[in-house]
């Protein structure tokens, strides 16, 4: 076997193991049950290994170390930043270890999750509404700034919302591939992966080159759950693929979160009927942060809230100190220019007052009818128009079906609101 610098032995012989062509994870997985050690099948001959596993796959496992010369393979894994970790690596994730068919090999661009801290997975639908994806925005923030690390399977819908959202919250995140290690699914989130590649890590049990297939997603579901303290399942069909991830969360010892959803909606089906069978409901943030941070629950995290008066006093300096560079500069105009600033101010005041009017009207929970704002409103149809407009370009309203319109906010105001 020809040597690679800063690779042993053993780790080559995992490497061509993990590798060969025709002979899959269950069948490499007997094959370790039977030989006890990977060096054995390395050195099994065929008669023997026939005894084991069909013909075919004893002829292409036999074959393949004829021919077999990692140099190549592995100096493309080390140009593309990406580790190669096996069973017996020292820092194959724990977790793993625990449950059905682990992966013998993992590829990691970026890094792994802190064992020290609690791990989440975050999964839903691919064609989740606008509140789904919020709520998995404002979730994962929120648990990412309390230091719970969010593990999803970079999926388009509730996965890639999850993963921002933990970005946002500057936390960790983990995208578990379903193809090889560089490939990115959906192509438009391109920037996603670089950014986790840089800020959390990417993972899959594939090489290069190993093309995303449609039977790839489910298996590696079972790797986001593996990963994880808990599933929290966001917006979900019947047959939605996320149902795999939580009943192999479930295997494998993991609570099931669910976010409930209305029961005449399609993409609720299937988080209300998990309820049902007794996952937990999340009514709020606080269902999953007191469940896997105790120290939160019981009060004793040791962490003092931030700020106090002094913040409060610094803020108001630095607007005195603004107010005094304004006054001064406002002493160098001329009487025309104080009264375009006095028309300007004066317009701002009344666009003000008219989307404050208007924000009045709507709610973050209920989505409320153009005629109903016109009626309600005071204000031309142009003007309502125009008003709505500018609050949607904004990113304070949004419209959940054309022609009606709900105000955005954080999960904090839309549990607030909906216990009121």
């Amino acid at each position: 076997m020809k040597k690679v610098e800063g690779w042993t032995e053993r780790d080559l012989v995992w490497y061509w193991f993990s590798n060969i062509r025709g002979v899959g994870l269950r069948t490499r997985w007997k094959l370790l049950e039977v030989f006890d050690d990977v060096f054995h099948i390395w050195e099994a001959e065929k008669e023997e290994l026939k005894q084991w596993i069909p013909a075919r796959q004893a002829n292409l496992l036999v074959d393949s170390r004829a021919v077999y010369d990692p140099k190549p393979s592995i100096e493309l894994l080390a140009g593309s930043g990406t580790r190669f970790l096996h069973w017996e690596s020292p820092d194959y994730p724990s977790k793993l270890r625990h449950i059905f068919e682990p992966p013998t090999a993992l590829y990691i661009r970026g890094k792994l999750p802190d064992e020290h801290q609690p791990a989440l997975a975050m999964v839903g639908s691919r064609r989740a509404s606008h509140y789904g994806k919020k709520m998995a925005g404002d979730f994962a923030r929120i648990f990412a700034e309390s230091g719970i690390q969010i593990i999803s399977g970079m999926a388009a819908g509730i996965d890639t919302e999850s993963h921002w959202g933990a970005i946002k919250g500057g936390g960790y995140t983990a995208g578990i591939l379903g193809g090889g290690i560089d490939t990115i699914f959906p192509k438009g989130n391109f920037n996603l992966y670089y950014e986790m590649y840089e800020h959390g890590g990417v993972i899959s049990e594939y090489n290069i080159g190993t093309a995303n297939a449609s039977g790839l997603f489910p298996i590696r579901n079972r790797i986001i759950s593996g990963l994880s303290d808990g599933v929290f399942l966001i917006e979900a069909g019947r047959r939605s693929g996320s149902l795999i991830t939580a009943d192999q969360g479930l295997d494998q010892g993991r609570e099931i979160f669910v976010l409930p959803g209305r029961v005449t909606d399609p993409m609720s089906q299937g988080c209300n009927a998990l309820i049902a069978q007794g996952a937990v409901p999340v009514l709020d943030p606080d269902t999953i942060l007191n469940q896997l941070l105790p120290q939160r629950a019981s009060g004793k995290d040791g962490k003092e809230k931030e700020g106090g008066e002094n913040d409060g006093t610094d803020c108001l300096t630095g607007i005195r100190k603004d107010r005094g560079r304004s006054v001064k500069a406002g002493q160098n105009r001329t009487m025309e220019d104080k009264a375009k600033v006095k028309r300007t101010e004066a317009d701002r005041d009344v666009k003000d007052r008219e989307s404050e009017r208007v924000l009045a009207l709507l709610d973050p929970i209920d989505a409320v009818s153009f005629e109903a704002l016109l009626k309600e409103g005071g204000m031309s149809r142009k003007k309502l128009e125009k008003v709505l407009f500018d609050l949607e370009m904004k990113g304070q309203i949004h419209q959940p079906v054309q022609g009606l319109y709900q105000r955005e906010a954080g999960v904090d105001t839309i549990f607030a609101l909906a216990h009121r």
